[in-house]
């Protein structure tokens, strides 16, 4: 299994991993050491492995990483495919702090919202 990078546009702000679903326009704020295993699955590395990796960590929460990829797994943002061999964790590192998630959609309207084709009279945000 592998994220399926397709289906989301993320951005790394150092201290936050902020991902958005393209298709539902739900957004999934990533924080602390968690941020480490958001760039390991955008990095290609399989979910499993990064699990494992993970655990090592100074500051790994086991139960918050599992609930991580659950609800990746879960919004179907993992897909079948096999990490590449030739990755490694050296590159990846994870931020200090507590390692939290959280996925919102209360703004998935107004994301998914094409503002040249959807918009009201009104214009944006008013939807037509």
């Amino acid at each position: 299994m592998l994220l399926e990078k397709n289906k989301v546009d993320v951005e790394d702000f150092g201290d936050e991993v902020v991902m958005l679903e393209l298709e539902t326009g739900t957004y999934w704020s990533i924080k602390g050491a968690l941020i480490g295993v958001a760039r390991a699955l955008l990095a290609s590395h399989d979910p499993a492995a990064t699990l494992t990796w993970w655990n090592t960590q100074p500051e790994a929460e086991t139960e918050v990483g599992n609930a991580f990829v659950q609800q990746l797994s879960e919004h179907g943002l993992l897909v079948d495919g096999d990490q590449d061999p030739n990755t490694t964790f050296a590159e990846i590192h994870c931020e200090p702090g507590a390692p939290r998630f959280s996925v919102q959609d209360d703004l998935a309207d107004l994301v998914k919202l094409d503002p040249i084709h959807d918009v009201g009279s009104e214009g944006w945000p008013h939807k037509a």
